[in-house]
C-alpha cells in the first residue's frame, strides 16, 4: 500500500491553488465588462446618428408668410399692390436702391425676400390663388379680416390660406366660404361711382331725346 494515498493536501497548498485559479479568471471578467461597455457606447453613438429626428425644412406655412412679406414690401415701396406674379418676382429680383438719407432718421432699407420656386410654381399653375392689386390698409388688424391667398380647392377641401395681413391660417371648407376676400384697387369694384356715372349719362341724354321728339 502506498504511503502517500492516505496523506491529505495541506491547507496552505489548497489556498494557494484557489488563489491562482481566481486570479486567472479575473482578467477574463474585466475584459468581458470592457467589451460589453464598448458595445453599449457604440450602439448609443450610432443610434443618435441614425435615429435622431432630422431638422424640418421650410413648410407651406413658412412659404405663405414669405409671400405675405414680399407682397407688403412691394406695397410699401411702390405704394400700390403688385398686379401679377411676374411683377412681384421682378421687384424681388431687382430691388430698388435704398432711398437717400435726407434727415436725422435713416430711411428704411428694402428687405431682401426670396420666394421658393415651389410656391411660385403653385401660383402660376393656379393651385394657389392670389388676389392681385389688393387694397391694403395701414391697419394690420383690418387687413387680417380678409384673405389674400388661398388654395384653388379650398371651397371643397379647405387648406392653408393667407390673410391680407400676411398671416397663414388653416381653414376648413366652411370657414373658407365665410372668410371674405380682400378688395382690390381696380375701378370695377367702385360700384357707387359707376352707378353715379351711369345716372349722369342718362340725365344728359334725356334732353337730346326730347328735342328730337319736338322737331318731329
Amino acid at each position: 500500500m502506498d504511503s502517500t494515498e492516505g496523506e491529505e493536501t495541506p491547507p496552505e497548498v489548497q489556498s494557494e491553488a484557489a488563489t491562482g485559479a481566481h486570479s486567472s479568471r479575473t482578467p477574463f471578467i474585466v475584459r468581458g465588462l470592457v467589451f460589453v461597455l464598448l458595445i453599449v457606447v457604440l450602439i448609443s453613438v450610432f443610434s443618435e446618428k441614425f435615429f435622431q429626428p432630422q431638422p424640418k425644412g421650410p413648410t407651406l406655412k413658412d412659404d405663405l408668410q414669405k409671400l405675405g412679406l414680399a407682397y407688403h414690401e412691394f406695397h410699401r415701396v411702390r405704394e400700390q399692390s403688385p398686379s401679377s406674379m411676374d411683377e412681384l418676382k421682378d421687384f424681388l429680383d431687382n430691388p430698388p436702391p435704398p432711398p437717400k438719407a435726407t434727415g436725422i432718421v435713416a430711411p428704411d432699407s428694402v428687405a431682401v425676400i426670396v420666394l421658393p420656386d415651389s410656391l411660385i410654381e403653385m401660383i402660376r399653375e393656379g393651385r394657389l390663388v392670389v388676389i392681385w392689386q389688393a387694397a391694403l390698409t395701414d391697419s394690420g388688424q383690418e387687413n387680417d379680416q380678409y384673405l389674400l391667398a388661398y388654395p384653388a380647392d379650398a371651397g371643397e377641401n379647405g387648406g392653408l390660406g393667407l390673410t391680407a395681413a400676411g398671416r397663414a391660417v388653416e381653414l376648413t371648407a366652411e370657414e373658407f366660404k365665410k372668410f371674405p376676400l380682400v378688395k382690390t384697387e381696380q375701378p370695377d369694384n367702385k360700384e357707387p361711382e359707376t352707378k353715379q356715372a351711369e345716372s349722369e349719362k342718362s340725365e344728359k341724354n334725356e334732353p337730346e331725346v326730347k328735342e328730337t321728339q319736338g322737331k318731329e
